[in-house]
């Protein structure tokens, strides 16, 4: 499972066109209904939904940006 690294302000997530939801409590980047990615808040887990490949793209900047580790279940 991948999540955004505890040392990281979520506020940078914005600059990869993430909007902050407050009735969520997620970050959210949506490309259509059917490709998304969701960051939850409290535990910064990456939810992610892609059909066309363009959410890989942006978790792929995440990543080469060092926001990114994997973690366990």
């Amino acid at each position: 499972m991948l999540k955004i690294k505890d040392n990281v302000d979520l506020k940078k997530l914005e600059k990869f066109g993430f909007g902050y939801r407050e009735d969520t409590g997620k970050w959210s980047w949506n490309y259509s209904l059917f490709e998304y990615i969701f960051i939850c808040s409290w535990n910064r887990k990456i939810e992610m939904e892609s059909l066309c490949g363009k959410a890989g793209s942006v978790l792929i900047d995440l990543y080469e940006a060092n926001l990114v580790e994997k973690v366990e279940g």
